[in-house]
């Protein structure tokens, strides 16, 4: 009932927060684009961040722009964007990700036609698992032209397979998350007031973002401490999971291709967590993989190492810090075949290690020497594909210097939470 309590209280001052200092929660209704249809040609006038009014492209900026408080325009990350049809290039040349995976508050794209077409994502459809299965959205300028969509105003379920689904969606508020505001995490943290998706779909949706999308190398008007001790006291987040990573030689057909599929972090308890005290013990788990077209003896064994590096990237490996060693049989990595491992970290024996900070771990499979380690022990398919993409964890803070900014919330959060 205590920490009931506290939670109430937690989330009443959130809330606050959110009204005081920006950024808000997701708010579906009465968005107030002010551009009538007489508005809309295509040499017609310009809105204030660089589109023709009353366009979709326009509109999409609009929602980013008013609503949700990014600064988004024609020229965001230094390209521009133009038409429907561009932003889906514009968004990867600048780091954005674009997928097939819908989130509320994407944006939607059609490459088809002259210009293209885009449009807001204001809500999407999940099954018991938690896959999506379709999107609603808001858009401008389809159909009737130059105005509110007949499928915006009727609330049209675009499904999955269907010819009118997106091409895809560009995540350009997941990227800003952590940067201009909290959107997701509000969401989560006061799902009651972000009524278009439930609590259980927001937890997927936040994991979603904080572990895959956000701009981490950004600058952030939270700081880390802030951004970390919030997404630890809302979800456990602090950081995200490791995955395989592409390869980049050409192809040596007919040999074993090992890798690492994922890596992630867990309490001693099992609870996958990126967000630890200097006093904590890390299980790093990952899975290991043979995507290749044959097999090494059985009895024969893989080394995979484990690195520690500083901040959200790897080190050079002049300078990364192997933290353990595992060894798998060939016989437990068949073709197609997956196994997993477990390495502990005990973190307060690494001295190097700093309260409010963040650190990565990167794991290499038929990895024999730290450096230049070549083809490792076996010829395979490819020989770039070995290592993971960083797995990234944040050490919590226990004492909050004292200052005129918001590095003060962590011991309030914490107080509310625990009473310590």
């Amino acid at each position: 009932m205590q920490r009931r309590l506290r939670m109430k209280w937690l989330k009443l001052f959130l809330g606050m927060l959110s009204v005081f200092y920006g950024g808000g929660v997701f708010a579906y209704e009465n968005h107030g684009y002010p551009y009538s249809d007489s508005q809309c040609w295509l040499e017609g006038p310009i809105d204030p961040y660089g589109f023709r009014k009353a366009n979709c492209t326009s509109y999409a900026a609009y929602m980013l722009n008013a609503v949700y408080g990014t600064s988004f325009d024609n020229g965001y990350g230094g390209v521009g964007w133009h038409d429907g049809k561009n932003w889906d290039d514009a968004a990867r040349s600048v780091g954005i990700a674009v997928d097939d995976y819908p989130l509320p508050g994407d944006v939607a794209y059609w490459n088809d036609g002259t210009w293209g077409h885009v449009a807001w994502v204001e809500k999407v459809l999940y099954d018991s698992n938690g896959n999506a299965t379709g999107v609603k959205i808001s858009e401008y300028n389809y159909n009737p032209l130059c105005q509110l969509s007949s499928r915006s105003q009727n609330e049209t379920t675009l499904n999955i397979g269907n010819s009118d689904y997106p091409d895809g969606f560009i995540h350009i508020l997941a990227y800003e998350e952590g940067v201009s505001s909290l959107h997701y995490l509000d969401c989560y943290e006061q799902s009651n007031l972000c009524t278009e998706q439930t609590e259980q779909e927001w937890g997927w949706i936040v994991n979603r973002v904080w572990n895959h999308h956000r701009c981490t190398n950004c600058f952030s008007y939270y700081s880390p401490v802030y951004i970390s001790t919030l997404a630890g006291a809302v979800g456990g987040m602090g950081g995200g999971a490791g995955t395989s990573t592409p390869a980049t030689d050409t192809a040596d057909p007919g040999k074993p291709d090992f890798i690492v599929d994922k890596v992630w972090f867990e309490n001693l308890n099992g609870t996958e967590k990126y967000l630890f005290n200097r006093s904590d013990e890390i299980k790093i788990r990952m899975i290991l993989k043979n995507i290749g077209s044959e097999d090494i003896p059985g009895d024969d064994t893989i080394e995979t190492r484990i690195y520690l590096s500083d901040g959200y990237k790897v080190d050079s490996s002049d300078n990364w810090i192997k933290i353990g060693t595992e060894t798998t049989l060939g016989s437990e990595l068949d073709p197609g075949e997956n196994h997993s491992e477990t390495e502990y970290l005990r973190l307060w024996e690494e001295s190097h290690i700093e309260d409010g900070k963040v650190y990565n771990i990167v794991v290499c499979v038929d990895r024999i020497v730290n450096q230049n380690n070549g083809s490792g022990e076996y010829a395979e398919e490819h020989e770039s594909n070995n290592c993971s993409t960083e797995a990234v964890f944040t050490v919590n803070v226990v004492t909050v210097p004292a200052s005129d900014d918001l590095s003060w919330l962590p011991a309030v959060i914490n107080l509310v939470l625990n009473g310590n």
